[in-house]
């Protein structure tokens, strides 16, 4: 019998970016402000009042129009991606906007690296996020490759 060691796959994290912990605090479900500091818009601490400040608890996970309120405040752009007709104007409903862009050609976390190889971007995926940066999933666990990605906010 053969064994293959596989130390690094694409759908698995490069590394897990900031956390609560590193800045002395305890928090749970906080894989949006994780996500937001990882690409680089501010601080963990700074993102974490803020995100309070907008009605997120602690403990909590954040709802998907926050998120969005946010991203377009740092500037970002948000492209759906494999979502077409009904499914489409569920996820626009769900997320109360209009997409920047859309990707009628889906996408899963296995091959969300090589659609968007360079640059700083948001992944959104069911009821979690997770930033990538430059091709490299940073995030604290490694998200089913076969998840379904529903879109992308893109940072300048």
């Amino acid at each position: 019998m053969r064994t293959i060691l596989i130390t690094h796959l694409p759908h698995h994290p490069a590394e897990p970016g900031y956390m609560a912990a590193d800045f002395g605090l305890s928090d749970r479900n906080d894989c949006v402000v994780r996500a937001f500091a990882n690409v680089g818009v501010d601080t963990y601490p700074n993102l974490r009042d803020l995100f309070f400040r907008k009605g997120r608890k602690q403990f909590r996970g954040t709802k998907v129009t926050t998120t969005h309120e946010v991203a377009k405040m740092f500037g970002a752009t948000f492209t759906t991606l494999g979502e077409t007709g009904k499914r489409r104007d569920r996820v626009m409903s769900l997320y109360q906007c209009g997409a920047d862009d859309v990707d009628s050609k889906g996408c899963t976390v296995a091959n969300i690296a090589s659609r968007y190889p360079t640059g700083r971007h948001i992944v959104s995926v069911r009821n979690h996020v997770f930033a990538l940066i430059n091709g490299r999933i940073i995030d604290t666990f490694a998200t089913r490759p076969r998840t379904r990605v529903i879109g992308v906010y893109s940072f300048s």
